[in-house]
C-alpha cells in the first residue's frame, strides 16, 4: 500500500457449535489474530480489521480497537491465513 501501510478485513459469523475464527500474517504465529465469543453469539456477523504500519499491527473488531503490538522480525510478505475453529462463515475479505 501507499506509505508502507498494509491492511486487511474480513467478516466472520459463527455457526451453532462453532468456535473462534483466527488468522495470521506472514506465516508467523507470533502475529496470529484470534476472535471469538466476546463478539456475539452464533449467527451474528463480526467485522475484523488489521492494519500494519511499519512494524506495528493494530487489530479491530466492529471498528473498535482490539489489540496492538510490534511485528519486529515478521516478514512483510507471505500468506494471510484465515483459520476457523469449527463451523464459521467468512465474507467480504479485502487485502491492501
Amino acid at each position: 500500500g501507499s506509505g508502507g501501510d498494509e491492511g486487511c478485513g474480513v467478516n466472520t459469523r459463527r455457526k451453532e457449535g462453532g468456535g473462534a475464527a483466527g488468522g495470521g500474517l506472514g506465516g508467523a504465529s507470533a502475529c496470529a489474530i484470534v476472535g471469538g465469543g466476546g463478539a456475539g453469539g452464533p449467527g451474528r456477523w463480526v467485522r475484523y480489521g488489521g492494519a500494519r504500519r511499519g512494524d506495528r499491527l493494530t487489530v479491530s473488531r466492529n471498528g473498535k480497537p482490539l489489540a496492538s503490538g510490534g511485528l519486529e522480525g515478521v516478514s512483510k510478505s507471505g500468506p494471510l491465513r484465515l483459520i476457523p475453529a469449527g463451523p464459521v462463515d467468512f465474507a467480504n475479505l479485502f487485502v491492501r
